[in-house]
């Protein structure tokens, strides 16, 4: 008798998207632990198209899609961006669930949670979104604006810390995404 157990993801099973939202939102795509795609959504057409390169890239690889947000914060500066946030969320949740993921399978995290998963130093908005900038321009050789950089660096944290998908995806996916030991 023996009984398997998961342990570890396995990231190359994995099809990430990773958005965060606001008027124009950042944008990334995720191949296992390789970032496949990115951009800036401003108008629902860019939204749209963001959607259909992580869906073929899923297709045609045959991987788990997975989606990550960048959840509300308390410090949000002012009720208006609070709310630009909230209907930016929304109608990129809307184009989501229209490839059958549920809203409550997208994995939500905090800008300070992903920070500290990279390692930021930085204080303050400004000089964080620098730092996301610069993380990006290391890591990638691309140079971004601060919207497109969060949400690369959201996708690396996320991938970095795997387990945080254990509370959104449903088990179908994570025994997927499951590597067994014996």
């Amino acid at each position: 008798f023996s009984r398997e157990r998961p342990t570890t993801m396995r990231l190359d099973r994995l099809c990430l998207l990773s958005i965060d939202p606001a008027r124009s939102s950042g944008w990334a795509v995720f191949d296992g632990a390789i970032l496949h795609d990115s951009g800036c959504a401003k108008t629902s057409a860019h939204r749209d198209d963001a959607v259909a390169a992580w869906l073929h890239l899923a297709s045609a690889k045959d991987l788990v899609r997975a989606v990550v947000a960048e959840d509300w914060f308390k410090g949000a500066r002012s009720h208006a961006t609070t709310y630009s946030m909230g209907v930016s969320f929304g109608r990129w949740a809307e184009a989501v669930e229209a490839t059958g993921i549920r809203e409550d399978w997208i994995l939500r995290v905090k800008p300070s949670d992903w920070r500290k998963a990279l390692q930021f130093r930085s204080r303050g908005r400004q000089a964080a979104k620098a730092e996301s900038v610069r993380y990006v321009h290391s890591l990638h050789g691309l140079t971004v604006g601060d919207d497109e950089a969060d949400a690369i660096c959201l996708g690396h944290a996320t991938l970095r810390r795997a387990e945080w998908f254990g509370t959104v995806l449903p088990a179908s996916q994570r025994k997927l995404l499951a590597e067994t030991t014996r």
